[in-house]
């Protein structure tokens, strides 16, 4: 019996979303697996270790945590937006593959079917994703973060490409005479935006994009402390309150031939509950690197209110105190978490530490706890 190769095709997107859901949910009730299993989780970090003992799910990428989580790029045609647990999942339809991929809350309704995206990922979490083609426009839009790991102090240089790959002009309106905008932003707070403190006239404007032409918009911005943060770069003919591009930038105290990502879950946490810290230690470079740690301990996590610390995650454990070294392969992620549960409410901050790097923290972070 033949079928259709377009009902084949819908087979396929369904069967990718169903194993999604089926994965999340095997994780999060791993039962008797872990009693047959937990031989292979005591080479877990001790804070993944006990939220399998804990029966919780482990968010990506540490439900791959004993996989080499390379940083994947796919290019192709969103196929299907789809709401699953809460949460919008994309399905990407490459040359070779099909990936679906959970879109940030601020990318929600930025993409829709038919939208040509290029994506960079780890598993199923997107790092930056960028708009190719729109199905309701025709520019293209191709943003740079030079360098993406930087130093305090060092200059960022960003650039937003405005391209008209058509073969007829196009007309954008502007409500004033700006252009464009970057925004940066540390978690939900933004930290420096491009246009503050500048002028601009309040005529509206009708610009005419050229066929087969690109305009270019550039910024600069030199980072005052260490941190993840994320870049949004607008182009005001499309929206003032939509980014056409997203990028992350990782700020550290000095140069390092790793990168580091810290993820706090959730950033806005009721008292009582749990917050999640998750430390990435990143290796893209072309070479295997080694750093040598004073102890057995790899990492550390610790969180200050008003500049006190209130909780450090190494206080509740034991270390070996013997020199070792520690090798993070080339395309390697080293994933790192804890957990911890505040008992009193207000803005916190979280350092994180590789003990590889140190005795200054390798990247920080902010969440708020409310009744």
């Amino acid at each position: 019996m033949k079928m259709r190769k377009g009902k084949l095709f819908s087979m396929a997107v369904v069967f990718l979303l169903v194993s999604f859901v089926f994965t999340s949910v095997a994780w999060a009730c791993p039962g008797e697996k872990w009693e047959k299993d937990n031989k292979w989780a005591k080479g877990l970090p001790p804070g993944l270790q006990k939220k399998l003992e804990r029966g919780k799910e482990l968010p990506s990428p540490f439900q791959h945590v004993f996989k080499n989580i390379s940083k994947n790029t796919i290019e192709g045609t969103i196929i299907l937006v789809k709401e699953v647990a809460k949460e919008t999942w994309i399905v990407i339809e490459g040359k070779e593959e099909l990936k679906a991929l959970k879109l940030d809350r601020e990318d929600r309704k930025a993409y829709q079917v038919g939208d040509i995206v290029k994506v960079e990922c780890w598993g199923d979490k997107i790092r930056s994703i960028k708009l190719v083609s729109s199905v309701k426009e025709e520019l293209k839009y191709e943003f740079t973060v030079k360098p993406e790991k930087a130093v305090v102090g060092e200059k960022i240089d960003f650039k937003l490409a405005v391209t008209n790959p058509g073969k007829k002009d196009i007309v954008k309106t502007f409500g004033s005479g700006q252009q464009f905008d970057i925004v940066v932003k540390k978690g939900n707070e933004k930290v420096w935006q491009w246009s503050d403190g500048r002028y601009f006239t309040m005529a509206i404007q009708n610009l005419t994009f050229k066929a087969g032409k690109t305009v270019s918009y550039d910024a600069s911005w030199k980072p005052e402390k260490v941190g993840s943060y994320t870049v949004e770069a607008y182009f005001l003919g499309e929206s003032t309150k939509t980014p056409v591009a997203r990028e992350k930038i990782v700020v550290a105290a000095e140069k390092t031939d790793l990168t580091y990502y810290l993820d706090i879950d959730p950033e806005e946490v009721k008292l009582g509950d749990e917050v999640d810290l998750f430390l990435n230690i990143c290796n893209f470079t072309d070479k295997d690197i080694t750093k040598t740690l004073s102890s057995s301990q790899v990492y550390d996590f610790v969180i200050k209110r008003n500049g006190n610390k209130v909780w450090q995650w190494s206080d509740d454990y034991d270390f070996l105190t013997a020199l070792q070294n520690i090798t993070v392969k080339k395309g390697e992620v080293i994933a790192c978490a804890a957990e911890w549960i505040p008992k009193s409410t207000g803005d916190y901050t979280v350092e994180a530490y590789f003990l590889g790097e140190g005795s200054k923290p390798v990247a920080t972070g902010e969440f708020k706890v409310i009744r």
